[in-house]
């Protein structure tokens, strides 16, 4: 949890091993193997760290470490608040206890808390006082971590009780895998062992302030010195949203001290968006990021005014020159070609113009079951609560396999015989199991049978680890994902997982991922007919099915009537808040609207110039080529007697959208229809994807939906249309992110709303909005007069989702397969001739033979004389497109496939020689 910081950053690894060295010996060699285990102590470290007695020294070891880090970059404390054990890390920094003193208690209350009787713990997502209903002796409150999260600790028996009973009140819960109990009545046998020590220390009143864990307030030099606190502190609730919001009172900046970043969410979903609340070490699932938490934290205060200690950053001097690399330009070259005459092709179908269609869930004819043979397979069954898992276990056994159930857990540890227990988010502990068993070729994937925050997020640490495993078959068993029939439960977090199921078979083609949907009934169905019937249909090579009662559904499309644009369909009392409003395609749907006699509120993230300003702007040659094109579009609407409000609010900000909405009303009157316009382009191969890249890429489109929907509840709206994409339904290379939050906006159209909401998952914009800048190809793509034609048939339709293609189904599916075999063969427009930019990696020149070729390609490529083989093909300017085009030139050259996902795990010309060679060998 801290190898970085040990390895990277002095002061953190000096406080490290000072406060290290003050253990007992046995707990020394213990939290070493923990820290920086030997490459065969891997998996002993991840059992050791699950041990109470162990754990609890190594969290206050990096917390502590982590503070004092800290202060040694010039940070000044001005007062703390710890969680459970991190409180004895903020005694410690205030003076109530000597740094000698608190490794006392810590590995006293670890050992103590090792002896406890077992337990369980559930988080809920729910504040304490709707949970206390559901309480009884067996079980307490054993945190209140936010205003909707709580946590509860009871016996086995009754916690599983508990959680049975929340289910059924639709009350989302989490089962935290933990081996105790803590801080609830179980801890109450082993007090007096702890007792014993603490009344051997000296506490001391704190020197500086910070917030108790049991009141939520500031603690007190009577509490800080008391034995008794410090008892209640491991028996009583960890009040954590109040102490939280005490603490933001004080302190605008709030640090996470601690491994991972699961108290930095906390306290954000508590404190005010005034409140700055950052962390320092990475959670593991975003150990490669490009630039760890820490250095982004030590900028960030910084940048709010703190002085740093830059001697401890670099060894350079602060306001030193330094030369830095030259300026890589951009490599376009403007030739005109010559015009050739199109010779016809008769296999591809005629263009018939855009096409509205209806997305439709066709029912497939019952047949015998399907066979597969599973003899001597080894799969692996991520487990999940819902009963549906246990059956599939048998079902999966029953035809030959050899079945290991993987439950999530914090720690890689094994149970009972093909069992166990780790953190799927890890790709560590992914490989020891893969270690462990010895491989295996097939996952059975139900965690998305249980509620989840994020499906897509679920699925990106394991699709990432996977990437580099070879042939595997991935079946992801999920509930709640589509509507069939239509009163189906949708949830729009599950479906996100859609972006990963039918996007990672296009990024690594070994990948061979399967999405079987299933209804609550199956899900919690303790029949193993209907376990049976899925086992087997894994056998067919359909990617989605869907089942319903005991049919097979897949999904399908069908056309709707052509509609002719009417130019004039809407009153003059319409008016059409248009979220995105200066982006490309918000501007096309504006200008036709407003054609339509639509008022118009266009929203926009940037403030805009006062409006007499606009033709000097545009006038003016150095203005920028963006803000142009959006004040001449202003004005051409304003010319076109077009009323139109421009509103400055972020659709992640509710506040702020809501003083927009209100506003823009008091200018236009009331709002009557929603164009949800807003969004980001994806983040790239999935190699490349990290979590929190993703979340950030999604936000605009789900978090602003959900902010759309609460700040327009009460407005009696004739329809919302939510801008998605047809990549969330046929998937988009290097796009899964981008298609993940479209399917959000899909699943949400099929919830219930107080008014009408529409999905439009509109195909390629014509070098209109994100397409902008980018061809598509001719007669390819959505123009103004086919959105037209396409936003008035929209506007005829009660529909939940629609796809809005640019031709029609057939015409479209072969134009794009003529695209995408004229962009494999296309080179890229790269000029020649141009010196190798100055990079940090040394330039070693290719040899072999066949390094010297897939040198000459990236240079016809990339446009440099010089191609060494350790250089990064993203800092010699090259992107994922000319990656796929040179791969796709490597299998023209030389017979062989390089699967895109294997070579951007290290995109250099070393790497893919390597990858050719060795399918060569084994051909």
């Amino acid at each position: 949890m801290a190898q970085p910081l040990l390895k990277h950053v002095p002061a953190f690894k000096a406080h490290f091993e000072d406060v290290t060295a003050l253990f007992n010996t046995e707990l020394q060699d213990e939290l070493r193997r923990v820290f920086t285990p030997n490459d065969d102590e891997l998996l002993a470290a991840n059992q050791l760290l699950g041990q109470t007695r162990v754990t609890q020294p190594a969290l206050f070891v990096v917390a502590y470490a982590m503070a004092k880090c800290y202060e040694s970059h010039g940070v000044h404390i001005e007062a703390m608040l710890g969680h459970s054990i991190g409180e004895y890390v903020a005694a410690c920094l205030s003076g109530v206890m000597s740094l000698e003193t608190a490794v006392k208690l810590v590995t006293a209350r670890g050992e103590a808390l090792q002896n406890m009787a077992p337990g369980a713990m559930l988080s809920v997502m729910s504040d304490a006082q709707n949970l206390t209903p559901y309480l009884n002796e067996q079980l307490d409150i054993a945190a209140c971590n936010s205003p909707s999260n709580t946590v509860v600790a009871g016996t086995k028996e009754a916690i599983k009780a508990l959680q049975g009973e929340l289910k059924a009140a639709d009350i989302s819960v989490t089962r935290l895998h933990v081996s105790h109990a803590f801080h609830s009545h179980l801890t109450e046998p082993v007090l007096n062992e702890f007792a014993e020590v603490l009344a051997q220390v000296q506490l001391n009143a704190p020197s500086t302030p910070f917030v108790s864990n049991l009141s939520g307030t500031w603690i007190t030099a009577e509490q800080a010195t008391s034995t008794q606190y410090w008892l209640d502190h491991i028996r009583q609730a960890v009040n954590f949203v109040e102490g939280v919001n005490t603490l933001a009172q004080r302190c605008d900046v709030l640090v996470e001290a601690g491994p991972g970043d699961t108290l930095q969410k906390l306290a954000k979903q508590s404190v005010s968006d005034t409140v700055t609340v950052l962390n320092s070490i990475a959670h593991a699932r975003d150990l490669k990021a490009p630039i760890p938490p820490f250095v982004k934290t030590l900028a960030k205060l910084w940048q709010l005014g703190v002085q740093i200690e830059w001697s401890q950053v670099s060894e350079v001097a602060p306001g030193a020159e330094m030369a830095f690399p030259a300026y890589q330009f951009d490599k376009t070259e403007f030739w005109v070609d010559a015009k050739t005459v199109k010779a016809s092709n008769t296999g591809v179908s005629e263009d018939t113009g855009p096409e509205l269609l209806e997305p439709i869930w066709q029912q497939q004819p019952s047949t015998a079951l399907s066979s597969i043979d599973l003899q001597g397979q080894k799969v692996v069954l991520l487990a999940s609560d819902a009963p549906l898992t246990a059956k599939l276990s048998s079902a999966l056994a029953a035809k030959g396999a050899t079945v290991i159930q993987v439950w999530q857990g914090d720690a890689f540890s094994a149970l009972d015989q093909n069992q166990y227990r780790l953190d799927c988010q890890d790709a560590g502990q992914l490989s020891m199991l893969h270690e462990q068993i010895d491989g295996f070729t097939r996952i059975v994937d139900c965690r998305l049978l249980d509620q989840h925050p994020c499906g897509y997020q679920l699925l990106l640490p394991l699709s990432k680890w996977l990437l580099g495993q070879g042939q595997i078959h991935w079946t992801v068993v999920a509930s709640e994902l589509f509507s069939v029939l239509g009163d189906e439960t949708v949830s729009a977090e599950k479906a996100t997982a859609l972006g990963m199921t039918r996007v990672v078979a296009m990024e690594q083609t070994t990948i061979h991922c399967q999405l079987r949907e299933v209804s609550h009934t199956h899900r919690d169905s303790s029949q193993l007919q209907f376990a049976n019937q899925l086992v087997a249909d894994m056998a067919i090579d359909v990617q989605e099915i869907a089942y319903r009662g005991r049919q097979r559904f897949v999904l399908t499309q069908q056309a709707l009537p052509a509609i002719a644009a009417q130019e004039n369909a809407a009153s003059s009392s319409a008016v059409t808040f248009i979220t995105g409003g200066l982006g490309g395609v918000g501007l096309v749907l504006a200008k036709l609207l407003a054609a339509q006699g639509h008022a118009l509120v266009l929203q926009t993230r940037s403030a805009l110039p006062a409006s007499e300003q606009w033709s000097a702007l545009i006038a003016d040659e150095a203005s920028d080529a963006k803000l142009v094109g959006q004040l001449s579009a202003l004005q051409a609407l304003q010319g076109a007697g077009a009323r139109i409000a421009v509103v400055q609010a972020d659709v992640l900000d509710i506040a702020s959208l809501n003083v927009a909405i209100s506003h823009a009303e008091q200018s236009l009157g009331r709002v009557t229809q929603v164009i949800h316009a807003a969004g980001l382009p994806g983040g790239g191969m999935l190699a490349q994807v990290n979590a929190e890249q993703a979340a950030q890429s999604m936000a605009a489109k789900t978090r602003g939906t959900d902010n759309l929907l609460a700040a327009f509840k009460s407005h009696q709206l004739e329809r919302m249309i939510l801008c998605s994409s047809l990549a969330s339904v046929l998937g988009a290379l290097g796009q899964s992110d981008y298609c993940a939050a479209n399917s959000y906006l899909d699943a949400v159209a099929m919830q219930p709303q107080p008014f009408l909401v529409q999905s439009v998952n509109w195909d390629a914009w014509a070098n209109i909005g994100m397409a902008a800048g980018h061809s598509v190809g001719e007669e390819f793509g959505i123009d103004e007069a086919a959105a037209r034609t396409l936003l008035a048939g929209i506007g005829q339709s009660q529909a939940p989702q629609l796809y809005a293609a640019s031709l029609s189904w057939q015409a479209r599916a072969d134009k794009v397969a003529e695209l995408t075999e004229r962009l494999m063969q296309a080179k890229s427009p790269a000029p020649k001739g141009h010196k190798r930019p100055d990079l940090d990696t040394e330039f070693e020149a290719p040899e072999s033979e066949l390094e010297l070729q897939l040198a000459a390609i990236w240079s016809e490529f990339l446009g440099f004389d010089e191609i060494g083989i350790f250089d990064n093909l993203f800092e010699l300017g090259g992107d994922s497109l000319i990656a796929i085009q040179m791969l796709a030139k490597v299998k023209q050259q030389f017979a062989v496939e390089v699967e895109p996902a294997t070579f951007f795990e290290d995109p250099n010309l070393d790497n893919l020689t390597f990858l050719i060679e060795e399918q060569l060998l084994n051909e």
